[in-house]
């Protein structure tokens, strides 16, 4: 009985990978990579014990690997090319996955002694953990040379900006962000930024003003709001403070600290007759922003019954 469940299993499993590659495909990834990541999880465990492969539910085999290989065959190799905006993406995620600055600088300057999919990328991974380390000479001269090359690119305009708050030169770093926002008015994070750059120059109205105007583009972002609420406070500026906490919790589905924020307005600002009517709508629109998460949790729970 065993035996035929777990025939019945790979049956599945053979289907997720057939689906898997069509996705992979449809995604514009090389679908001999499925197999490559196959290998590679093999290799990782090739030291460890592992029971008989009948006994496991999902084994990675010669067989399940030859089968990916087969029907990548089936379809023409497709190498997605890499862009500078990816290679600087995945710098940042490699500093972020190290546990320290120090492991960090370690680790780019490896790939760069070795192999590196893309020096610029590697260069400018390095450049952020010197800045995380407080080197900011190192760093200095890392992304000088990138913006050589590339003068105009946000990653590295902010990089820059970065180093001159470190290097003690705040008003420097604004002018800078400013400038490339000549160019990119509504750029996301250029516009971010600027706001960090105001609150760290303890300007939060104007960080407040920088993100109220972003909001407008971008009303469904929490870190604005959640950034927005935090400057507003600094700055004194409490009505704004209540509203931007009121869309954060909503964002959040948590809709009773956004009704205490709606309630908190009501309070303090209930002789302003536009604020109060608006307050009273938002009420209004959190009651029925309530009603129909509950219907959509209803929904969800009735599915996932059938599924069992």
């Amino acid at each position: 009985m065993i035996d035929r469940q777990l025939r019945f299993s790979r049956d599945f499993e053979q289907e997720a990978d057939r689906i898997g590659m069509d996705t992979l495909i449809d995604a514009g990834f090389n679908p001999h990579s499925m197999a490559d990541m196959f290998e590679q999880i093999q290799r990782s465990t090739r030291f460890s014990a592992k029971p008989p492969e009948f006994l496991l539910t999902h084994p990675v085999t010669a067989k399940r690997i030859a089968d990916a290989e087969n029907r990548a065959r089936s379809h023409p190799s497709n190498t997605p090319t890499s862009s500078l905006n990816y290679d600087l993406m995945r710098a940042r995620v490699l500093l972020a996955s190290e546990s320290t600055p120090q492991q960090a600088i370690s680790r780019f300057e490896s790939e760069l002694k070795g192999f590196s999919a893309s020096k610029t990328g590697t260069r400018y991974g390095l450049a952020l953990a010197h800045i995380a380390a407080k080197e900011f000479n190192t760093a200095q001269q890392l992304i000088t040379q990138l913006l050589e090359l590339h003068p105009d690119n946000k990653a590295l305009v902010i990089a820059q900006s970065d180093i001159d708050v470190g290097s003690q030169q705040l008003s420097k770093a604004i002018n800078l962000i400013q400038q490339a926002l000549i160019e990119t008015p509504d750029s996301y994070s250029l516009n971010m930024q600027l706001s960090r750059l105001f609150a760290a120059n303890n300007a939060y109205k104007k960080s407040v003003l920088v993100l109220t105007q972003l909001s407008l583009k971008r009303s469904s972002d929490v870190s604005i709001w959640f950034n927005l609420a935090e400057y507003a406070g600094l700055a004194g500026d409490i009505l704004a403070l209540h509203k931007a906490r009121t869309e954060f919790f909503l964002l959040r589905a948590d809709f009773d600290s956004a009704e205490n924020q709606v309630n908190n307005i009501i309070k303090k600002f209930g002789n302003n007759t536009t604020e109060l009517a608006e307050a009273k709508q938002r009420l209004i629109n959190i009651k029925k922003l309530r009603e129909n998460s509950k219907i959509w949790a209803q929904i969800a729970g009735l599915k996932t019954e059938q599924r069992i």
